[in-house]
C-alpha cells in the first residue's frame, strides 16, 4: 500500500475522532495537541496546522499511537526538531510526532566507549555531553542543527566528519509499534540519494536508540 492510498482512507475532517482514540492509548505525560501551526515547530518558521502533533513520554505509548495509525489507515509522520523543513500553508494530515519529552533526550555513557543517545537528543548536546567525558571524535556533531534521529535519517556531517562513522547499533520501532534491533548495520541498509546516504530502515520506522562509538582522551 502506497503513502497515496493511505491517505485516501483518512479524512482531515475527522481529526478531532482521532485525538479522542489516541487519548484513550497514552499515559498523562504524553501530550496530545489538535491543529497545531507547524509554523511554531519549524526553524523556517512556516507551515499550516498538523492534525495532530503527538509528543510521546515513553516507548509504550509510541508504539500504541503508530500502532493505531497503522490499523486504521492513518498518516503519520516523524519531524524532530522541524530544522529545515518547509512544510506547506495547508499544514499536515494525520499525526505528526515529535520526540521532544526528555525521555527520548537521554544521553547514557557505555562502557564500550559509546554513547546510547536518545533520537530526541540535540546533536550539541551529544558533542558536549562527549567532551565533558573526555571522548573525542564527535566535535563535528557541535554545529549541525536538529537531533539524532534526524541526523542519521540522512546521514549529516561537517568538518569531514559524517554521524553514520559513528553508529555501532541502532533501535528503531517499526510502523506496527514492534521494536528491533541492528547491532551491525549491513552496507545494504544504506541507499544514495544524491550526494547523501538514506538509511532504508529510518523511511517507514522511528530511530529510538542509536549506539555511537567515540575514543577516550589521555588525560
Amino acid at each position: 500500500m502506497t503513502q497515496n492510498q493511505i491517505q485516501t482512507k483518512y479524512h482531515r475532517r475527522d481529526s478531532l475522532a482521532l485525538i479522542e482514540a489516541l487519548s484513550k492509548l497514552i499515559c498523562p505525560q504524553s501530550q496530545l495537541h489538535h491543529q497545531i501551526p507547524m509554523a511554531n515547530r519549524t526553524t523556517l518558521r512556516v507551515g499550516g496546522p498538523a492534525d495532530c502533533l503527538f509528543i510521546p513520554s515513553q516507548d509504550e505509548d509510541l508504539a500504541n499511537v503508530v500502532r493505531h495509525c497503522s490499523r486504521h489507515q492513518v498518516p503519520w509522520m516523524v519531524v524532530g526538531k522541524g530544522s529545515n523543513l518547509l512544510v506547506r500553508d495547508g499544514g499536515i494530515a494525520g499525526v505528526v510526532i515529535q520526540l521532544n519529552h526528555a525521555h527520548f533526550h537521554r544521553i547514557e555513557f557505555h562502557p564500550e566507549k559509546s554513547l546510547i543517545c536518545g533520537a530526541g537528543s540535540r546533536l550539541k548536546a551529544v558533542a558536549n555531553a562527549a567532551r565533558d567525558a573526555a571522548l573525542t571524535g564527535m566535535e563535528f556533531l557541535e554545529g549541525i542543527p536538529g537531533s539524532v534521529g534526524g541526523a542519521l535519517r540522512m546521514n549529516a556531517g561537517a568538518m569531514g566528519g559524517e554521524i553514520f562513522d559513528l553508529l555501532d547499533s541502532v533501535r528503531f520501532m517499526d510502523s506496527f509499534g514492534e521494536v528491533h534491533d541492528l547491532q551491525t548495520i549491513p552496507s545494504d541498509s544504506w541507499i544514495r540519494l544524491g550526494r547523501c546516504m538514506i538509511c532504508k530502515n529510518t523511511s517507514c520506522n522511528i530511530i529510538t536508540d542509536p549506539v555511537l562509538h567515540t575514543l577516550r582522551i589521555s588525560r
